[in-house]
């Protein structure tokens, strides 16, 4: 596109197109919390923005991903918090907030409530916020806006939209087109119906599910797919460089697993920092420890007992269960693994101390978790643990997989496949 005005009428239908409300509500762990977002708004303190540039944003982030909503709301009252939450969060999650009233509602509109309010004079320099997840997001809305757009627009909303839907597609960028394509083909965008300013009817109320395995392992396919025709064979030599590095690690890991450990619970670390073992890792922050399911409930209380706060269930797949906890702004997720795989798993990783002198899952543990889960982020790292491994590993891998998930055979072979490629291990075609 040759012309400038053909391209901002091009990208103004498209951010139309992007409102939070046509994307699949939040679910599990969900964070809420308010924010003022643009303008000087001169003479407005707090949350008063009437007459001014500046407006109040409702931001909404589902704990553990990059999934987000940010919504323009005109006041903070509880009859404009909870419906609108309830358009964006499946009911049944766990919705975490501060101290703000205007959350009390959310029980009776069929959520599980957890309120962190702030010590008083505020929360300490260091130990974050009541919502930290949120925090964070709308910090990098604006870094995101000035890096993109190099000026704050006169509008916000278009762009908090263009940002959340870029945030639900995050590592699926087949799954954006196509979703984009089908909205902003439509002569209409999605309405913005203003807030209802009346009490929700809960008998109408309808029940968002959590994505089946068939939607899951559809959606991974569809991925990996879309890889093999697009991914080109690279070098290897910084994914190298990166495996031999350095990982960051944080003090209050050991401390946190201590505090299980106490109790004689066997634990071993999972999730992105037991990846980060096996790969080029990626950032994280928060940790994720598995026990065996008998032991879940026993860690909670030892948690309890340590000063940790329950934030609620977390939304987990087949039979894995789990809690998630906070103390001081730091994020803990436990997760009982089921059956003789679970028991075996966590004695395994007692001799596997790979993250800080912690007990941690073995590689085939730490795949079967993330095959389980199947969303695209699970899938690229199963491709970055296995592009580098040696034939050795990966044929012990596909006859644990082949006899233990056998439906995850063929997806399993084109992450290995994958993954070499972009180790530069085998010729792109």
């Amino acid at each position: 596109m040759s012309s400038r005005e053909t391209t901002h009428a091009v990208m103004s239908r498209l951010r139309r197109s992007m409102s939070p409300l046509a994307l699949p509500p939040l679910s599990g762990i969900v964070e809420a919390d308010e924010v003022v977002v643009g303008g000087d708004a001169p003479g407005a303190r707090g949350f008063n923005v009437g007459g001014t540039m500046t407006h109040i944003v409702l931001v909404v982030v589902e704990r553990g991903s990059s999934r987000t909503r940010l919504v323009v709301i005109p006041d903070r009252k509880g009859s404009t918090l909870v419906p609108l939450l309830g358009q964006l969060v499946a009911q049944g999650s766990t919705i975490v907030t501060d101290g703000h009233g205007g959350y009390v509602g959310l029980p009776r509109a069929g959520f599980e409530w957890t309120r962190i309010p702030h010590p008083p004079g505020g929360p300490e320099r260091g130990h974050g916020g009541a919502t930290p997840a949120a925090d964070g997001t709308i910090s990098r809305f604006k870094r995101w806006l000035l890096a993109t757009y190099h000026k704050p627009p006169a509008d916000y909303r278009p762009y908090l939209d263009e940002f959340c839907f870029r945030s639900e597609f995050q590592a699926d960028p087949s799954g954006a087109f196509a979703t984009m394509l089908g909205l902003a083909v439509k002569d209409r965008a999605p309405a913005r119906t203003s807030v209802s300013h009346e009490a929700p009817d809960m008998t109408r109320a309808t029940t968002a599910s959590t994505p089946g395995r068939d939607q899951r392992v559809a959606a991974r396919r569809a991925m990996l797919a879309f890889s093999a025709r697009r991914q080109r064979p690279g070098s290897g030599s910084m994914l190298m460089a990166l495996m031999e590095g350095e990982r960051t690690t944080m003090e209050w890991w050991r401390t946190a697993a201590g505090v299980i450990q106490a109790e004689k619970i066997r634990i071993a670390v999972t999730g992105a920092v037991a990846a980060n073992a096996y790969m080029p890792p990626r950032q994280t922050a928060d940790l994720d420890l598995a026990v065996r399911i008998d032991d879940l409930e026993g860690a909670g209380q030892a948690l309890r007992a340590a000063g940790w706060t329950l934030l609620g269930n977390l939304s987990l797949y087949e039979d894995l269960r789990g809690t998630a906890w906070q103390l001081e702004g730091k994020e803990l997720d436990v997760i009982g693994i089921p059956g003789a795989w679970g028991r075996a798993a966590v004695a395994a990783a007692q001799d596997n101390k790979r993250v800080m002198d912690l007990p941690t899952l073995t590689l085939p543990d730490v795949v079967f978790m993330k095959l389980i889960s199947a969303r695209p982020q699970d899938s690229a790292d199963i491709s970055r643990m296995l592009g580098s491994a040696p034939e050795q590993t990966l044929q012990a891998l596909r006859a644990i997989v082949k006899q233990g998930r056998p439906d995850d055979a063929e997806d399993l072979e084109q992450m290995i496949a994958a993954g070499q490629l972009e180790f530069g291990l085998t010729k792109g075609k």
